[in-house]
Parts: structure tokens; C-alpha cells; sequence
């Protein structure tokens, strides 16, 4: 009995495990994993209680002629939650001389950057998406017959 008294006490008090009914056996699948004692590992460089950033930035190389951010944003939304879009105009003296010339006046974007709240998917997206066209109805649709020039930019910061 004095050595079952001792095995008590050997037992680390930090470890918290589920409250269980003492009637019911534990479940085979903790059993097996040891999830109630095994601890939780940190991820390295993040402090306790900080979140870690799973976003996911994609580089578009072009940007169709007539496109502007808000339909870059409703495209993209499609495949997942975007956070923030960012579309590079054209340099001042291009976009003068087109002007000059006759054509459009409206402005034109040359590159952008679209950002997912997830990583993953910002991975999927630019991976299939990349070197097919854009699509979609033929009527009304002037970005229809363009192709897709994106990448995934791992480890970018925003």
C-alpha cells in the first residue's frame, strides 16, 4: 500500500488531462495517440499567444487591358477569402501617349498582387489558374480570350 501512495505523487501535476467519467474506459483512439499527455509544440519564432500569419500572396506578371481591382477581387474570391488586392498602374508618360494617339483613356494596370487569407489555397489557385484563360461568357466579356500569367510568392511579407 506505502508503494502505491508513492506512485501518486510521481505523477507530473503540469500535464492536464480530459475529465472523464471513472466508469467509462478512455476512448482506443487516445489510447493509441497519446493526445491527452503528449504536449503541444511551438512553432519556432512565433511567442505564446501570437497568431501566425498563414497568408498567401500571388503575383499577377499582367493584368488584362479593361480589368480593375474589383474584378480581380470578384474573379479570385471564387476560390477562396482574399484580404487585400493591390493593382501597379501604368507609368504616367505610357499612359499620356496613348492618350495623345487616340486610345483609351482610361487608366491601365501593368502588374498586381492579390493576397489569400490562406496560404494553401494561395498555392492552388496560382498553380492552376496559371497559363489558362480567364474565360467566361462570350457576351459583355473583353477579358474573356487572356491568360492567367500568375505566382505563388512563398515567405512574401505584405
Amino acid at each position: 500500500e506505502a508503494a502505491a501512495g508513492v506512485d501518486d505523487v510521481a505523477e507530473p501535476l503540469a500535464v492536464e488531462e480530459p475529465l472523464q467519467d471513472k466508469s467509462e474506459p478512455a476512448s482506443e483512439s487516445q489510447e493509441t495517440t497519446g493526445a491527452a499527455t503528449a504536449p503541444k509544440r511551438k512553432r519556432r519564432g512565433v511567442a505564446e499567444g501570437e497568431q501566425v500569419d498563414r497568408k498567401g500572396v500571388i503575383h499577377l506578371a499582367s493584368v488584362p487591358l479593361v480589368m480593375g481591382f474589383q474584378k480581380l477581387r470578384h474573379l479570385m474570391e471564387q476560390f477562396g477569402e482574399v484580404g487585400r488586392v493591390y493593382l501597379a498602374p501604368e507609368e504616367k508618360i505610357r499612359h499620356q501617349t496613348r492618350k495623345r494617339a487616340g486610345g483609351n483613356r482610361k487608366l491601365r494596370f501593368t502588374e498586381g498582387w492579390v493576397e489569400f487569407l490562406d496560404r494553401r489555397i494561395a498555392r492552388r489557385v496560382a498553380e492552376t489558374l496559371h497559363g489558362t484563360t480567364i474565360g467566361g461568357k462570350k457576351r459583355h466579356n473583353a477579358y474573356r480570350d487572356d491568360m492567367w500569367n500568375m505566382r505563388y510568392l512563398p515567405g512574401f511579407k505584405w
